[in-house]
């Protein structure tokens, strides 16, 4: 691993000490340091790069000094958990350059042997530009926290994972059952890019069907059927990641979701056994700390590399030569995507031949000032007091109060609909929060005389506060970008 980074070191402290050379509008030319500020590793790849002792063994967690030494006999071997009942004091920086230097130097004299000093086995390679940028310019990269905690790996495919799987235990094949067919009838947005499948198919469910799963779908679909005890341990898990993935974090805030995660560790625990008790449970007590340091979890978490790297991997056709085919298809892609998106005067022939390159369908009819598309024209009844705000919005309807209307919307990619649609089957795209945080329904898009798109919209009424999360949800914004609040049954919504 030292040897896989030694050339990323050397760029980083170039550009560190050189800097990057930009010339302002006034003619004047300044330098601009670049630092790295933290690196997104899973736990395997992330105690490789830190010299650590693999997390399960002793002292085996970079960011506290949990000695992970309590022993519980299993079927093949006594094996090492972290006892979540006692709490150890977190690891400065200069603790562990400290205690990094202290290995080094055992390990060079002969006297490490399997020891290790507080869990670290030698020097970082990553300490050497923190070294060479500190004699220059304090550099910003912290070898403790710089480290993320990937809620992807860590809450999501660790712990939510392993949570499921007990809880699929307890249910009886009834309860389970009604559980399936709960979660198959959910009609998600399209913003959750994965249906929701069988919760007896979970172990073939990816990381964002069970951040779905997890976040929206299991409390409302266990209410009433997961025993008291199981259900109010699994609310405090639930609570906390909402609020550690959202854009704006009081201090009361990350207070709450501190005490959540350190009583659904405990409760943990208590009700599951010492030997359901994990690497990735213990480290998500360590998740408060990080979003104090760094933010929200969504800003750094793995999910934006992981696709990148499926999506190299779906570049590569040959055996021979991938790196040059994954160099030339990305090229491509970028410069058949900035063909479709621009407003540079292109020939419908030209942004037909990049749509086929990419391999997607774009609306054949686009107005050139990016207006709204209007889809699925009907025609329908409205009511009474509907009529009346129709006729004062200029929009025609007729003398048996019908009105043409549209069914779907598409702006800026994004698809709207309303709730009569027929042919939304797998995705709801009808229901949109307001900006006081109530909810309604789309029931119709209609046009008004002065081509102003208006929407009807019905109140919904939910019988429990659901806080939408920030990485995930949509907005209908007007065009200085910011929330309209909907107020009337027929509003403008800001196309």
């Amino acid at each position: 691993m030292c040897m896989f980074l030694e050339p990323f070191v050397h760029e980083v402290v170039e550009l560190g000490q050189n800097g990057v050379h930009r010339t302002l509008s006034n003619g004047a030319s300044v330098k601009c340091p670049v630092f790295p500020l933290m690196f997104s590793l899973d736990s395997v790849c992330k105690l490789k790069v830190v010299c650590q002792r693999q997390f399960n063994g002793r002292m085996g967690c970079l960011y506290c000094y949990h000695p992970n030494d309590t022993t519980v006999p299993t079927l093949n071997q006594n094996q090492k958990f972290y006892d979540q009942e006692s709490v150890y004091g977190l690891r400065t920086e200069e603790e562990v350059v400290r205690d990094m230097m202290e290995a080094d130097r055992l390990q060079q004299e002969g006297m490490l042997g399997s020891n290790s000093v507080n869990g670290f086995l030698g020097v970082s390679v990553l300490l050497k530009f923190t070294d060479l940028l500190d004699s220059f310019s304090r550099c910003p990269f912290n070898i403790v926290w710089g480290f993320s905690i990937d809620y992807m790996h860590a809450a999501l495919e660790g712990v939510a994972s392993d949570l499921f799987n007990i809880i699929g235990n307890i249910l009886t094949p009834a309860q389970l059952h009604a559980l399936d067919e709960h979660l198959q009838k959910i009609t998600p947005p399209q913003e959750m890019t994965r249906r929701p499948k069988s919760f007896s198919a979970r172990g073939y469910w990816k990381a964002k069907e069970f951040r779905a799963v997890l976040l929206y779908y299991i409390l409302p679909c266990l209410d009433g059927v997961l025993a008291d005890k199981y259900y109010s341990n699994l609310k405090l898990f639930v609570n906390s990641m909402h609020i550690l993935l959202s854009d704006f974090i009081t201090r009361d805030k990350l207070t709450e979701a501190a005490t959540c995660l350190d009583n659904f560790c405990v409760g943990y625990q208590r009700l599951y056994g010492m030997v359901n008790v994990s690497y990735n449970l213990h480290v998500c007590r360590h998740f408060t700390q990080q979003v104090k340091q760094y933010g929200g979890l969504w800003c750094y978490s793995n999910f934006v590399f992981e696709s990148g790297n499926g999506y190299l991997l779906r570049l590569v056709r040959g055996t021979k030569s991938v790196a040059n085919e994954i160099a030339v298809k990305h090229s491509t892609v970028k410069v058949a995507s900035k063909v479709i998106a621009g407003d540079n005067g292109v020939s419908k022939s030209a942004i037909e031949f990049c749509s086929q390159i990419l391999k997607r369908e774009y609306p054949k009819e686009v107005a050139a000032d990016r207006a709204p598309l209007l889809l699925s024209q009907s025609c329908a009844k409205v009511s009474e007091r509907e009529t009346v705000m129709l006729r004062e919005s200029n929009v025609t309807v007729s003398g048996d109060n019908d009105v043409s209307y549209y069914n779907r919307v598409i702006k800026d990619g994004i698809v709207y609909c309303c709730k009569s649609y027929t042919k939304a089957k797998v995705y709801d795209d009808s229901c949109v929060q307001l900006e006081d945080g109530g909810f309604v329904v789309i029931d119709k898009f209609v046009k008004s005389e002065s081509s102003e798109l208006l929407c009807i919209v019905k109140p919904l009424r939910i019988a429990h506060g659901i806080d939408i999360i920030d990485a995930i949800k949509r907005i209908l914004c007007d065009h200085s970008g910011s929330r309209k609040p909907i107020r009337d049954p027929l509003q403008r919504i800001g196309f």
